[in-house]
């Protein structure tokens, strides 16, 4: 289960503890750029407190991460446009 926080830049995501991580937070933000666009940064940690077998169970939680990255460029996307008619 995810614990959905919207930010004053974006959305973040966090993923209650489970059995393939201790740690795993996904944060979308878009800041102003200098060409009067937009950045978009996307952040993604984890930690599985494994020590060394971190490398062996990275592929898995790659893939867990890409699809939980997926959703949260989903909610992302809903807060854009009320983002973009209430500018800061």
């Amino acid at each position: 289960a995810d614990r959905v926080e919207v930010t004053e830049h974006g959305v973040r995501l966090r993923a209650e503890p489970g059995w393939l991580w201790r740690t795993l937070e996904r944060e979308v933000t878009v800041e102003p750029a200098d060409d009067d666009g937009s950045e978009l940064h996307v952040r993604v940690v984890w930690d599985t407190d494994s020590g060394a077998y971190e490398d062996m169970l990275g592929g898995r939680i790659g893939f867990l991460v890409g699809q939980a990255l997926t959703e949260c460029l989903a909610a992302f996307r809903t807060v854009l446009p009320e983002a973009a008619r209430n500018p800061a």
